[in-house]
């Protein structure tokens, strides 16, 4: 009776197995398809985030904030040569505008007017107490830069303007003289785009005035040279 038991027996298993192994396969197949999917999905959202680059064209415009000391080379027509120079902060707005010219490369044009505190006040040999103030200075220069991903190596220069005042309390009857003076400007500097709208800056920037004549009461003259130079960070935002 055994015997004739076996084989029906067998038969049951190989038909259980039969049924339960294209199950069990099928199920195995789904999971390895819904592991390839995420996988994908992963390798997609990794792309997208790490091939989008900083575009850097387009408009901007700023605030900055620095430190400035100029420096001021007098030929007093009673005396002679003497100098002076002066530290202060200086803070004001700028506006911009850049353009990629190539994959790295970027140039551009940008305005600034900042307010100085820098002033000087020594007891000179010709007109006693002389005090100098630079009260306004500002650029129009070209940039150049160098992009590596969200950081800008640049170089600037161009044109400076800045209002100097002077005075002489104690000689040329006290006579207050405010006169603007033109020169060249060159500076570097480094931005950083801390996403796609804000930009931190860091430059120095060197002026050269041209020669400035303060005349007082008509026949006494300072014959004036002015140079200054700035370190100044500023927050940028891109339009």
């Amino acid at each position: 009776m055994v015997l004739r038991r076996l084989p029906l027996s067998l038969v049951s298993v190989v038909f259980v197995l039969g049924i339960l192994a294209p199950a069990q396969a099928a199920d195995l197949q789904v999971k390895k398809t819904k592991t390839r999917v995420k996988t994908i999905e992963s390798q997609v959202k990794n792309e997208k985030t790490s091939e989008a680059p900083f575009v850097w064209s387009g408009w901007y415009s700023g605030a900055h904030l620095g430190g400035v000391r100029f420096s001021g080379a007098y030929d007093v027509s009673t005396v002679g040569p003497e100098t002076t120079d002066a530290n202060g902060l200086d803070a004001g707005l700028m506006l911009g505008y850049m353009t990629e010219v190539s994959k790295n490369w970027v140039m551009g044009a940008e305005a600034d007017l900042g307010r100085s505190t820098a002033s000087s006040s020594y007891v000179s040999g010709g007109p006693g107490r002389l005090n100098t103030s630079l009260n306004w200075n500002g650029h129009l220069r070209g940039r150049l830069g160098y992009a590596m991903g969200q950081t800008l190596f640049f170089v600037a220069g161009g044109g400076a303007m800045a209002i100097f005042e002077q005075n002489a309390p104690n000689y040329f009857s006290g006579m207050v003289v405010t006169n603007t003076v033109r020169g060249y400007s060159g500076g570097i500097g480094i931005d950083h785009a801390f996403n796609a709208n804000l930009i931190g800056r860091v430059e120095y920037i060197y002026d050269r005035y041209g020669e400035k004549l303060y005349q007082y009461n008509g026949t006494n003259t300072i014959d004036s040279h002015y140079s200054s130079s700035t370190v100044r960070a500023a927050l940028i935002w891109k339009f």
